[in-house]
């Protein structure tokens, strides 16, 4: 929301009178970051100086291209700090956030440092970095995380209990079934497979919150090496839980990790054969029109329904295909007239939550890449739940990837 705030001032009142600048303005503002790009690409040499260094600062953060964005918001704070209305705190915890996902976490850990000290000398409030601050000093001697992959390898999958999929992860020797979850910005182990494992356990703690929105304490992780098929993967972070991961909902029922963005951006591009196998291309398909952006690691995807032009959070580790509060205001009258209303239980690799009352819509028609499919049931949710993006309609999950044969995704163009 601040960076929203801080765009809106700084055009409105500093943009030069340019149309180019005015358009792109407008898409920034609406958090439209599709349309921002758009305009980036047709008419970069048009626009100001100042709103290329804010569209391709967005561009690098929204569109995994963080080496972009270190390059540019650099540019922002130096020649156009006092246009950055009423603070410049969002783009420098942004330039922050992007030098952690290089695994540059000593880069990361002195911009907070710096940010901290500024707040303090000013008596204004530093709680919330702390938290991130102690996270990236705990990885600040890691070396970066990186692939070694010599050949295509397919993992083959399974579905789980509760309808997840998980693929076999061995570390040291030992292998285990994980979640492949894209809602997760963080692979996560159980303090008790951590320990079976091997994973070396740092003993920093940070506040995280779960899926269902509960403040869970935790410690982090690193495996010198994680092997997926003949993917092996060196320094590899992990959140590591004090419980086992596990919906009391359903006893016996535990999942012993969850592969989460972090690794994903790893491995560039991943193809998932439905109820078969997920395969780790050599060579990515390269694509130049990004329907994938991403809003605090959640890979948010353009679709379309109809005449409406959706954003839907796109979670792997979701048993529960959803339209939000959002997407219910706007649709009000048709849902009422179309759907039927009902009380629900939301799953997802963090845990479940009951009591959810919904409007269920039947057959919904949905297009995401040029393929469409029918979505057979798809829950509209009446009020918000949990902390809902402010751009995204909705959320897909695993009905929508089980209703492919086989899906591309690409966190190097940024396509499904």
């Amino acid at each position: 929301l601040l960076i929203v705030i801080i765009i809106v001032q700084t055009h409105t009142i500093y943009a030069q009178s340019n149309n180019y600048d005015e358009q792109i303005g407008e898409c920034i503002n609406k958090q439209d970051y599709f349309g921002m790009r758009k305009i980036l690409n047709e008419h970069a040499d048009k626009l100001s100086d100042f709103m290329l260094s804010l569209s391709k600062s967005l561009e690098g953060n929204h569109f995994n291209r963080p080496l972009q964005a270190i390059q540019y918001i650099p540019v922002l704070l130096e020649r156009y700090q006092n246009l950055i209305q009423p603070s410049p705190i969002p783009m420098v915890v942004m330039l922050a956030e992007n030098y952690a996902l290089t695994g540059n976490y000593k880069a990361a850990v002195s911009i907070y440092e710096s940010l901290i000290k500024q707040l303090s000398d000013q008596g204004a409030s530093t709680s919330e970095y702390t938290e991130t601050i102690n996270r990236y000093k705990a990885f600040s001697d890691i070396p970066p995380q990186k692939m070694l992959l010599e050949k295509t390898t397919t993992i083959p999958l399974k579905i789980d209990y509760v309808g997840l999929t998980t693929i076999p992860v061995t570390i040291n020797g030992r292998t285990s079934d994980f979640v492949f979850d894209t809602g997760a910005g963080f692979s996560v182990l159980s303090e008790e497979y951590a320990k079976e494992m091997g994973v070396k356990i740092l003993e920093t703690n940070t506040g995280a919150i779960d899926a269902i929105g509960n403040i869970v304490q935790m410690k982090f992780g690193i495996a010198d090496k994680l092997i997926l098929g003949d993917a092996v993967f060196e320094n590899v972070t992990f959140l590591i839980m004090p419980d086992k991961i596990a919906w009391k909902e359903i006893p016996g029922y535990e999942i012993e990790g969850i592969i989460g963005m972090h690794l994903m951006f790893a491995m560039k591009e991943v193809h998932v054969t439905r109820g078969e196998s997920i395969t780790i291309p050599k060579e990515i398909n390269r694509y130049n029109k990004s329907n994938m952006l991403l809003m605090n690691l959640m890979p948010n995807v353009q679709a379309v329904s109809g005449k409406d032009t959706l954003i839907l959070k796109f979670d792997s580790g979701s048993v529960n295909d959803n339209l939000n509060a959002k997407y219910f205001n706007n649709h009000k009258d048709y849902i009422l007239k179309k759907a039927q209303r009902d009380t629900i239980k939301s799953g997802s690799a963090g845990g479940m939550k009951e009591g959810i009352e919904v409007y269920a819509l039947k057959d919904f028609p949905l297009e995401i890449g040029g393929k469409k499919t029918i979505i057979p049931r798809l829950n509209v949710q009446t009020s918000p739940v949990n902390q809902d993006s402010s751009i995204a309609d909705g959320l897909i999950g695993q009905s929508f990837i089980r209703a492919f044969d086989k899906m591309i995704i690409n966190f190097v163009d940024m396509y499904i």
